[in-house]
């Protein structure tokens, strides 16, 4: 399928899907600081300090017992005692960056409205790059992987630092092979290949989150709940919450890869692609992740019972994104596909504006049909 160039239908569709994106965002991060009125989505973040060294055999009882690890090498003994290093909230966290992301939905409208008011090399329309929105990733995905990561378990303070830095330079990584990409369609042939070097090189530290959030699954970290009467039994929403982080996040390097290999070839709906992936991962994460954690913490009665089907909230939370993912990037695709037809073939009276007899839909597909220059696109 061909797509139309970019005009002012495809701009008028783009701006609309931010302003929707900006009032999803908005609410949501209202959402996540109302949650955060209890204390109960805190969690302490933890490092170990080497607490004794001894090389006698006794060393249990030497310490006193009350050392909380070690391990044995010969007759050499190391025991760890745990430190309490700060509180992550992820409540907050999500709350707060929820907001983050409405405002740079309003950056990125004021890039389609005022384009003159802005850097040319902000201007992804020209570039077919946009490093904006790789900044936003860098802030925005990075504390959604490591809610990811708390909530699986995983309570050292020194793991989530190193993914906390690492993975802002995953998103850098993505924002070079982007450039690099773009400047090789404009002829610089020598650096086609170094975008795929940049793109293998922002694997890694993805690569790393995914690592941790598995293993933590696989040793059933932070599955088990006490209840009142001292019973255990499992809880699955780490399991549910894990397994649609990646899904959601396995949707970016498929459009990086689609956009690299020049299989798409109008940058507007690569821009577009990454926007649904993006707000669909984001509701998905902030809806998974918060009603893991409400629901977790009222049935091990760290928080009186609210009555809500948490269940359910997360059931809504993995169809209705799946949803937008799937269905923003088809409708624009079918909306503004290259048809080689007119606005007069449409049946718009002599004189009238282009679409001025069609619905709104129509309309924005219309005036895109004004663009007169054509140029290959979408290969399906």
């Amino acid at each position: 399928m061909r797509l139309l160039p970019y005009g002012e239908g495809v701009r008028t569709f783009l701006w609309v899907l931010h302003a929707v994106c900006v009032l999803v965002h908005g609410l949501s991060g209202v959402a996540g600081l109302y949650f955060a009125g209890d204390a109960s989505g805190t969690r302490w973040l933890v490092y170990e300090t080497p607490e004794y060294y001894s090389n006698a055999t006794n060393f249990a009882d030497a310490a006193g017992g009350d050392a909380t690890c070690g391990f044995d090498a010969g007759d050499f003994e190391i025991r760890y005692s745990t430190q309490c290093g700060t509180r992550w909230n992820s409540y907050v966290a999500l709350g707060v960056i929820e907001i983050v992301t409405a405002l740079f939905h309003a950056w990125y409208i004021v890039e389609l409205l005022e384009p003159r008011w802005l850097p040319p090399w902000a201007l992804w329309q020209t570039t077919n790059a946009h490093p904006v929105r790789w900044i936003e990733y860098g802030v925005t995905a990075t504390v959604y992987s490591l809610a990811t990561v708390v909530g699986t378990g995983v309570r050292s303070l020194p793991a989530v630092l190193a993914l906390g830095l690492a993975l802002p330079g995953m998103q850098g990584c993505g924002a070079l092979a982007e450039l690099l990409h773009a400047r090789s369609k404009k002829g610089a042939a020598d650096l086609a290949g170094l975008k795929w070097s940049a793109f293998a090189l922002g694997w890694l530290p993805q690569m790393a989150v995914f690592a941790v959030v598995a293993l933590s699954l696989g040793t059933a970290t932070g599955d088990v709940v006490v209840a009142d009467d001292g019973a255990t039994r499992h809880f699955s929403g780490w399991v549910v919450q894990s397994a649609f982080y990646f899904l959601h996040y396995m949707t970016f390097p498929l459009i990086f890869f689609l956009n690299a290999a020049n299989k798409i070839k109008e940058f507007w709906f690569v821009e577009l692609w990454y926007v649904a992936a993006s707000v669909s991962a984001k509701l998905a994460l902030f809806w998974l992740v918060t009603s893991t954690v409400r629901e977790y913490v009222e049935d091990f009665g760290a928080a009186a019972a609210s009555g809500v089907q948490w269940a359910t909230v997360r059931a809504f939370a993995i169809v209705i994104p799946l949803a937008l993912a799937i269905g923003l990037p088809l409708s624009a695709a079918f909306l503004f596909r290259d048809t080689g037809a007119s606005a007069k073939a449409r049946g718009a009276p002599a004189g009238a504006p282009a679409g001025a007899s069609l619905p709104l839909l129509g309309r924005l597909a219309a005036e895109s049909l004004n663009v007169r220059a054509r140029t290959p696109g979408l290969r399906l």
